[in-house]
């Protein structure tokens, strides 16, 4: 089962600032270390967003490449930094993305959605000579995309929590959630 993930902090104030202190034998609690994780992750992220701004912090620039037809063959996107509203730091390496698949929204981030128009996800086909990326079900190269000038570039981090029960291949025990922080280039309807 997916889960959004909701952050303690929301501002710089000593509302949500309290936290478990341990002494020596004391028992633990899932509660209590969750919090204790919460905390520092929200407070990080507060700092980064407080001390260095949001948006583009270097680099971080696209061109697009398009066919005889005016249809779009390629996004490159060239090495940078950046940062969210919610303070994740986002950076990349050079990439050139050329096919892209339905936007899944596992983080139920409708933000996104909130222009009528699809979202897509795009993907990096890697260069001649490299090993092949998994070509995932649905997945489409850029050129079948329409009206593509229609869509803005959208660097994203989905950040989610997945359940995957109480048993796994090897044994039956409760293993917690599983926190999924990916980052992912979209194409958002304008």
């Amino acid at each position: 089962m997916i889960q959004t993930i909701d952050y303690l902090l929301n501002d710089i104030s000593t509302n949500g600032s309290v936290y478990d202190q341990f002494t020596p034998e004391s028992y633990l609690t899932a509660e209590q270390l969750n919090k204790l994780t919460d905390y520092f992750e929200d407070s990080d992220r507060l700092r980064t967003t407080r001390l260095h701004g949001v948006g583009i912090v270097c680099g971080l620039q696209f061109t697009t490449t398009t066919n005889n037809q005016n249809a779009l063959d390629s996004i490159k996107i060239t090495p940078g930094v950046a940062i969210t509203t919610d303070g994740d730091l986002l950076h990349t390496d050079e990439k050139t993305l050329s096919s892209y698949i339905p936007f899944s929204n596992k983080a139920v981030y409708n933000r996104l959605l909130t222009n009528g128009g699809d979202v897509v996800e795009l993907r990096e086909r890697l260069a001649a000579g490299s090993p092949v990326a998994e070509t995932l079900p649905g997945e489409l190269p850029l050129a079948s995309l329409t009206n593509w000038s229609n869509y803005k570039l959208v660097m994203y981090m989905e950040h989610y929590k997945v359940d995957p029960g109480l048993c796994s291949a090897t044994s039956c025990n409760d293993t917690g959630n599983h926190v999924h922080m990916d980052q992912k280039f979209l194409l958002v309807h304008k």
